[in-house]
């Protein structure tokens, strides 16, 4: 959760000690004043940006190819609930699995390469949290340095990028409407 990696990253401080992630208390660390001030800042961000996402979103149905405006919404939902949980655990991070298949939906639709790239770095922040996949250390530094946030964090804004694009002719190519693709000449 937001408020658990701001605890972690403003309070203490991990340092490998062989094989093993020691946690210490941070000299000088922030009070609680200013951790909550840190944490319910950002939670207070994010549901604000979720909230101008969703009332600045064509609605209507630009492309039969890309997600619902309903189904981002709910996504968003999702994200927020998990993010904002004081007790956020990796089981609780299988909700994503809604919003990340609507962002690469219209990650298929867009010919967008920074749409890609989000998608991309949301599987991979999300596969760091797998020990048996890619080792001890790498998993204790990424759940430490909250991989599964960020993962969220990418599918957020993923999101609320579709939902402000939809219909207003968003691409990386000038003149083309998401989802709409011409088709490549050969060479």
């Amino acid at each position: 959760s937001i408020a658990g990696l701001w605890h972690r990253c403003l309070i203490f401080v991990p340092t490998w000690n062989g094989d093993d992630l020691d946690i210490t208390p941070r000299q000088g660390h922030v009070g609680p004043e200013g951790l909550k001030a840190a944490a319910w800042g950002s939670i207070l961000l994010l549901v604000a940006v979720g909230l101008v996402c969703s009332w600045k979103s064509n609605g209507d149905q630009a492309n039969v190819a890309e997600p619902s405006a309903l189904a981002l919404e709910f996504g968003l939902v999702l994200i927020l609930m998990v993010l904002m949980s004081p007790h956020s655990s990796k089981p609780h991070f299988c909700t994503l699995v809604l919003p990340g298949f609507c962002v690469a939906r219209a990650t298929m639709a867009w010919p967008n390469r920074r749409m890609l790239a989000v998608v991309v770095a949301a599987v991979l922040c999300a596969l760091v949290s797998n020990k048996d996949l890619v080792g001890e250390q790498f998993y204790a530094w990424g759940k430490w340095y909250g991989v599964l946030a960020t993962s969220g964090l990418l599918l957020f804004a993923g999101s609320c990028r579709i939902l402000i694009g939809r219909g207003r002719g968003v691409s990386t190519e000038a003149g083309q409407i998401p989802g709409e693709m011409r088709p490549r000449q050969a060479a």
